[in-house]
């Protein structure tokens, strides 16, 4: 159960952190690949 519970956590935080930097893009590109340079 910790694991499964942990993989959530771990998604939603991915999950955020990619609306976030669309937002920061502004949402021009929706499908922007995760690229960190």
């Amino acid at each position: 159960m910790g694991f499964l519970k942990g993989n959530y956590l771990a998604k939603f935080i991915v999950t955020s952190d990619f609306i976030a930097q669309s937002k920061l893009l502004g949402g021009r590109t929706p499908q922007t690949p995760r690229v960190d340079s």
